[in-house]
């Protein structure tokens, strides 16, 4: 087990004094190499929980505990792309080495491989700057400079958000394969119940900061893009649907 969280609460207090629930008595395991989806409608407490699990926020309430008794590497993956405009994909990715002072010839090395992984041709895309990316290729890059800080948990606000379907289907199918390939954990908090059921092992619905519903997916890996069509993945999605319509 790489996390758990037990009963965690979480408020804020306004100006006026009001206090608005956040997150309440809110509790789940999550074990290496798992895929988690947290779904729900806008202000149930979906982001306030990955901040939560990442160490921005305290909980007012409950615990968090970690493997080895402390915060493990994380890769965030942030609704906007978040990449340095004025270094290149190449330098974006050796980002975090560069941190760590990790030498240029083996940052470089590192760089090429990973540009590899996410898709993208090295002798093309290594040198550009991300002004001359599309959107779904900056988002590529954004998703390998979280994979870069070889994380124990990847976390993922809204990976498919502002990209047309064909590229959303991509960094999905990136996502799984990559952390797969590198054994790591993902919790992806997202709205589209379509992209919670591709990429989850399990789903948990959020509704006024409370779980409403656990969805165990029992699907396949690797996931491709035709288990889509399939009657048993639109099951899973009428399932939650009808969870998201209470």
């Amino acid at each position: 087990m790489l996390l758990s969280l037990d009963r965690i609460g979480m408020h804020h207090v306004a100006l006026s004094g009001e206090v608005a629930e956040a997150l309440v008595d809110v509790s789940f395991d999550l074990d290496a190499g798992q895929f988690l989806s947290i779904v729900g409608p806008s202000g149930s407490g979906k982001s306030t929980l990955l901040n939560l699990i990442a160490g921005v926020y305290t909980p007012t309430s409950g615990s968090i505990q970690y493997s080895g008794g402390k915060l493990p590497h994380l890769g965030y993956l942030l609704q906007s792309n978040a990449l340095f405009p004025w270094r290149t994909v190449r330098r974006n990715l050796t980002y975090s080495n560069d941190l760590r002072r990790i030498s240029r010839e083996q940052s470089d090395t590192e760089a090429t491989e990973l540009c590899r992984q996410l898709g993208l041709d090295p002798q093309a895309y290594l040198d550009k700057y991300p002004r001359e990316l599309s959107g779904g290729e900056q988002r590529r890059v954004a998703l390998g400079m979280a994979v870069a800080m070889a994380p124990a948990i990847l976390l993922l606000d809204e990976p498919g958000s502002q990209l047309d379907y064909k590229a959303k289907w991509a960094i999905q199918r990136l996502v799984q394969e990559i952390a797969m390939r590198h054994r790591f954990a993902v919790i992806c908090v997202t709205h589209d119940l379509e992209e919670a059921v591709f990429l989850g092992d399990r789903v948990i619905v959020l509704n006024a900061g409370r779980v409403e519903d656990r969805v165990e997916i029992d699907l396949p890996r690797p996931r491709r893009n035709e288990l889509r069509t399939s009657a048993q993945f639109n099951a899973y999605i009428k399932r939650l649907m009808g969870e998201q319509s209470n």
